[in-house]
C-alpha cells in the first residue's frame, strides 16, 4: 500500500485518511497544547490515536496535514483577486491533482501537479505546486524523486519568506527520515527546532516530529534526538533557575524588592514541573527574566549605594577641611595641648572613620557600602563637632579676653569720671584690680577651668565696678538734687521780692514747707530719698509757678477793668450812632465776666482788652468821619464867599458911578463878607478843638 498523501502513514490510503474529517473541534491549537505535555504522555496519546480513538494528537496531526489539504489551496486562491488565465489553468491542474489523490492515482496526480508547476502565475504558487508534487511522489513510494523535487526548488528560496524555507527544510527532513537517512533528517530538523546563527528555532517542530508518521522509518533515532534535546532544555532550564535563585538571594542581600523576580521564578518552577519541552523552554525564559529583574534591581541598588557612599565620603572630606584648618591655625603649642587636646583627639578619630569608610567601600557589597556610608557620616559628624567646638572655644577665648579688657577700661576710666569716688572707695578699687590681675593668670592657663575661673573673677570685678559706679552716681544725684532745691529756693525768693505781697501767702508757706521736706529726704542719701526730694522740689516749683500765674492774672484783670472803664467814658462822647448801644452792651457783658473772680481767666481778660481796643478804633473812626464832613462844608462856603466877594468889588465901583446895579452887588457882597467872617470864626474854633 502506498503512503497516505495527507499524514504520511502507510497504514491507510489517502482516500481513507481520517484527517479529511473535521476534527479540529477536539482541541484548538493542539500542537501548542501537546508541547506542554511530557513525552510519555504524548506517546500514550499517540497510541490511542493509532487505535482509532480521536484525541488531541488527532487534532494536532490534523493541523500538521493542513498544508497538503485542498482547503489550504482554496484559501490562497480566495485571497488572490486575479482573473488571469494562468491562474485559472493553475487552479484546474491542482484540483485535478487532488481528484487523482482521492481516487488512489498518485502517479496521475504527479503529472497534474507538474502541469500546475509549469502554469504557476507566481513563485508562491510554484512553491505550492512543487510541495504537492513532491508529496505525491512520496505517496507513490518514490521518495528519491520527492527529495529531488524539493531540492530543485531550494534554488529560489531566497526570494520567499523564512517560513516557506522552513516548510521546504521540514519536507526534506521528512523524506530523508522515510529513506532511513536519520542523520540527514535530524540535521534539517535540528536547524528547524534549535535554529541557526541568524534565525531562531521554532519549538513547534519538536511536537511535529514527535507525532509525524513521515518519521516512522527513523523513529528510534528521531526520538533519541528529541529526548536528548529535551534533556538539554531541561538542564538549561534547571541551570537558569539556579542562577535566577542565586541572583534573587544576592539581590536580597542588597535589601531590594525582588517580589516580581520571585514571582517569575515561581512561574518557571511551575512550567518546569510539567516535564514538557515547552515547559522547559518557558521555564528557562521565565528564569532568565527573573534573573534579569533581580540582577537589575541589585545593580540599581549598587549604583545608588555607590553614589551615596561616594557623596558621604566627599561630604566627610569637605567637613574635615575647615576643622583641620582651624586646628592648624592654633599657633600656641601650650594652648593646643591643654585647651584643644580633646578636639585633636576627635579629629584623629574622624580620620580613622574616613579610612574605615574607604576600606568598606572596596568590599563592593551591600554591607560594605552601608558601612561606608555610616563611617563617612560619622566622620562628617565628628569633623563638624570639632569645628564647632574649636570655634566655640576660640570665641569663648575672645569673649574672656574682651571681658578682661572691658573690665580694665571701666576700672581705669571710673576715677577719671568720678575723681572723688576713688578717694572715698579705695578698698573696692584695690579689690577690683586684684581680681582682674588674678583673672589674667587664669586666662593664661588656656584651660576650660581656667577660663571659667577667669570669668568668675571678671564678674566679681565688674560687680565692684558697678557698685563704685552706683556710689558715684549717688553722689552726682545728691549734688543735682541739692542744686534743684537751691534753684527752687531762689525762685521763691525772687517771687517774694518781685511781687511784694501780691502772691498767695498760703501757697508761699506750703512751697517753703515742701523745700524743707526735700532737704530732709536728701539727707537720707538713698535712691528713694533722692527721688522723694526731687518730687517735693517739683511740687514747690509748681506752687511758685501758680503764684506767678495768679499775680499775672490779677494784674491783667485790673488792666482789663481799667480799659473797659476808659472805653465807656469815650463812648459817652459819641452821639447819634446806631452802634453805640451795641458797644455799650458788649462792654457791660465783658465787665460782668471779668469782675467774676471765680470765672475770670487770662483768656477772658485778653478778650476784654481786645474789645476795648476795637471800640476805641470805632470811636476814632466816627470822629474822623465828622471832621471830614466839616472840612468839606468849609471849603464850599469859602468858594461861595469868594464868588460874592467879587460882587462887592463891582458894587463899590457902581457906587462911585451911581449905578443902581452896582449898589445892589455891593450890598450882597457885604452880606457875604459877614457870613465869611462868621464861618471863619467857627472854623477856627473847630480847628483849635481838633488840635
Amino acid at each position: 500500500m502506498s503512503n497516505c498523501f495527507y499524514c504520511g502513514s502507510n497504514e491507510h490510503s489517502s482516500s481513507g485518511c481520517v484527517q479529511k474529517a473535521d476534527i479540529q473541534d477536539i482541541a484548538a491549537d493542539a500542537i501548542n497544547q501537546l508541547g506542554y505535555s511530557s513525552m510519555p504522555r504524548v506517546v500514550e496519546l499517540f497510541s490511542e490515536h493509532k487505535s482509532g480513538s480521536m484525541n488531541i494528537v488527532s487534532a494536532a496531526i490534523y493541523e500538521l496535514s493542513y498544508g497538503f489539504r485542498q482547503e489550504s489551496d482554496e484559501e490562497m486562491w480566495r485571497k488572490d483577486s486575479s482573473t488571469e488565465q494562468h491562474l485559472l489553468d493553475y487552479v484546474i491542474s491542482v484540483t485535478r491533482g487532488f481528484v487523482n489523490i482521492e481516487s488512489g492515482y498518485p502517479e496521475a496526480a504527479i503529472s497534474e501537479f507538474e502541469d500546475a508547476l509549469n502554469k504557476a502565475p507566481a513563485e508562491v504558487y510554484a512553491m505550492r505546486a512543487r510541495l504537492l508534487k513532491a508529496q505525491s511522489q512520496y505517496s507513490a513510494g518514490d521518495v528519491d524523486a520527492a527529495v529531488l523535487t524539493i531540492t530543485e526548488g531550494m534554488e529560489n528560496l531566497q526570494q520567499i519568506s523564512s517560513e516557506d524555507r522552513g516548510t521546504y527544510d521540514y519536507q526534506l527532513s521528512r523524506y530523508y527520515a522515510a529513506k532511513s537517512e536519520a542523520e540527514t533528517s535530524i540535521s534539517y530538523l535540528k536547524q528547524l527546532i534549535e535554529g541557526e546563527a541568524e534565525t531562531e528555532g521554532d519549538k513547534q517542530y519538536f511536537v511535529k516530529a514527535l507525532i509525524d508518521s513521515h518519521f516512522d522509518d527513523s523513529r528510534e533515532a528521531i526520538n533519541e534526538y528529541l529526548d536528548r534535546l529535551q534533556k538539554q532544555r531541561k538542564d538549561a532550564a534547571q541551570e537558569m533557575m539556579e542562577l535566577a535563585e542565586a541572583s534573587i538571594v544576592s539581590a536580597k542581600n542588597w535589601d531590594v524588592d525582588i517580589e516580581h523576580a520571585e514571582s517569575k521564578l515561581e512561574q518557571a518552577r511551575q512550567q518546569f514541573e510539567t516535564e514538557s519541552y515547552y515547559g522547559y523552554l518557558d521555564a528557562q525564559s521565565l528564569a532568565q527574566t527573573s534573573r534579569s529583574i533581580a540582577a537589575k534591581a541589585e545593580e540599581e541598588q549598587r549604583g545608588i549605594l555607590t553614589e551615596k557612599a561616594s557623596e558621604a565620603q566627599q561630604s566627610a572630606r569637605e567637613a574635615m577641611t575647615p576643622a583641620q584648618e582651624l586646628l592648624t591655625r592654633l599657633g600656641n603649642p601650650q594652648k593646643q595641648l591643654q585647651l584643644f587636646h580633646e578636639q585633636f583627639q576627635h579629629f584623629e578619630d574622624a580620620k580613622n572613620h574616613l579610612a574605615e569608610s574607604q576600606e568598606a567601600f572596596t568590599l563592593d557589597n551591600y554591607r560594605g557600602y552601608i558601612l561606608s556610608v555610616e563611617e563617612a557620616e560619622r566622620t562628617t559628624s565628628i569633623a563638624n563637632k570639632v569645628q564647632r567646638d574649636v570655634e566655640k572655644l576660640l570665641k569663648r577665648e575672645e569673649e574672656v579676653e574682651e571681658a578682661i579688657t572691658n573690665a580694665q577700661v571701666s576700672l581705669k576710666f571710673l576715677p577719671l569720671q568720678y575723681p572723688q569716688s576713688r578717694r572715698e572707695n579705695r578698698e573696692k578699687y584695690e579689690s577690683a584690680e586684684a581680681l582682674l590681675t588674678e583673672a589674667k593668670q587664669y586666662f593664661r592657663k588656656y584651660t576650660k577651668d581656667g577660663y571659667e575661673q577667669c570669668l568668675k573673677n571678671i564678674q566679681k570685678a565688674n560687680q565692684l565696678v558697678d557698685e563704685l559706679n552706683q556710689d558715684a552716681k549717688f553722689q552726682d544725684l545728691r549734688q543735682e538734687t541739692k542744686e534743684e532745691i537751691d534753684a527752687a529756693v531762689e525762685n521763691l525768693t525772687s517771687i517774694e521780692i518781685q511781687f511784694q505781697g501780691q502772691y498767695d501767702p498760703h501757697k508761699f508757706q506750703f512751697a517753703q514747707a515742701k523745700l524743707e521736706e526735700a532737704r530732709g529726704f536728701c539727707e537720707l542719701r538713698t535712691m528713694e530719698g533722692y527721688s522723694r526730694a526731687i518730687d517735693c522740689t517739683k511740687e514747690a516749683n509748681q506752687l511758685a509757678d501758680e503764684m506767678k500765674e495768679d499775680v499775672e492774672l490779677q494784674n491783667l484783670k485790673e488792666t482789663a477793668l481799667r480799659e473797659i472803664e476808659n472805653a465807656r467814658v469815650e463812648l459817652m462822647t459819641v452821639k447819634n450812632s446806631p452802634q453805640k448801644e451795641a458797644s455799650e452792651a458788649r462792654l457791660d457783658e465783658m465787665l460782668s465776666r471779668v469782675s467774676d473772680t471765680e470765672r475770670c481767666t487770662t483768656e477772658m481778660c485778653e478778650k476784654a482788652i481786645e474789645l476795648t481796643r476795637e471800640i476805641k478804633r470805632f470811636i476814632k473812626q466816627l470822629e474822623e468821619d465828622a471832621a471830614q464832613k466839616k472840612r468839606r462844608r468849609r471849603r464850599s462856603i469859602i468858594t461861595i464867599s469868594g464868588f460874592l466877594g467879587s460882587s462887592v468889588v463891582f458894587g463899590v465901583l457902581g457906587a462911585l458911578f451911581w449905578n443902581p446895579a452896582a449898589l445892589l452887588c455891593f450890598l450882597v457882597g457885604g452880606v457875604c463878607y459877614a457870613i465869611q467872617v462868621t464861618v471863619n470864626r467857627e472854623t477856627g474854633n473847630d480847628v483849635s478843638r481838633d488840635a
